[in-house]
């Protein structure tokens, strides 16, 4: 693996570590999968992801997503979330739904768009930063 760590921008899915979201890949934004996710079964071991190139107004979108869901964690961490803010739906606050699906539904259709014209890398998460060290593309 490559000395060099990348930021990692959001954590959009989570299973026993990071398993999806926006992050940097040699200073170029990409949005990184687990390829854990293709499987039937977990495998600790697992540090194989998929990073697709992310436009810049892609990138854009999946931070202001980020920004409106810590809204709303703020507000339960606080104590304050409003009645009508259920739990069980978005995790955004009321106000914010209507953006937060627009976001959401930028970053789904660009993906879906780009599936495909990724490449496979292994990641290494390091605890309690927001970095990650990718290896070099996988041939293979």
């Amino acid at each position: 693996m490559s000395d060099d760590l990348d930021p990692v921008h959001t954590i959009d899915e989570w299973y026993d570590g990071p398993r999806g979201g926006a992050t940097e890949y040699r200073g170029t934004p990409h949005y990184y999968r687990s390829l854990y996710l293709d499987s039937e079964s977990w495998n600790p071991e697992e540090d194989r992801f998929e990073l697709t190139p992310l436009p810049v107004s892609t990138l854009d979108a999946i931070l202001e997503a980020s920004r409106l869901h810590e809204r709303w964690a703020s507000a339960q961490r606080a104590g304050t979330l409003p009645p009508e803010a259920d739990p069980d739906e978005l995790r955004v606050l009321p106000p914010d739904r209507e953006r937060y699906v627009a976001v959401e539904r930028e970053r789904n259709a660009y993906l879906a768009a780009a599936r495909g014209n990724g490449f496979i890398v292994r990641g290494q998460f390091l605890r309690g930063t927001r970095s990650v060290r990718w290896s070099a593309p996988l041939v293979d």
